[in-house]
């Protein structure tokens, strides 16, 4: 079990795509950076595939596919990086789910 992981916990799992001018590495650490900035209690990462832009024949920008798994904390809102942040690195931030309209609508409002 990874260090702060507590026994019991839930654990939930979202795909981003970071990256970077300079390296695959560095693409998977801005997907981290990032998706740290809204999200808590990250725990891991798995880079599921990596793909680079070429131009010229060089490498011009390195990408990477990740899972981040995180702990879900009974009171955390996942919220999103916001479109600026997902233009400026190309991470793909997570978005709420639907929780708002469902509620909306079991009370008969719209939302």
């Amino acid at each position: 079990m990874p260090a702060g992981e507590r026994v019991g916990a839930v654990v939930k799992v979202i795909e981003v795509v970071g990256s970077s001018p300079n390296s695959f590495s560095d693409a998977v650490r801005n997907a981290v950076k990032i998706a740290s900035q809204s999200i808590r209690n990250i725990q891991g990462v798995d880079v599921m595939s990596s793909n680079a832009t070429v131009e010229n024949g060089e490498l011009t920008n390195y990408k990477v596919d990740c899972k981040i798994a995180f702990i879900v904390d009974s009171g955390s809102d996942i919220g999103s990086a916001g479109a600026d942040a997902e233009l400026a690195t190309g991470i793909v931030a997570p978005q709420p789910r639907g929780g708002a309209k469902k509620a909306a609508a079991k009370k008969g409002g719209r939302r």
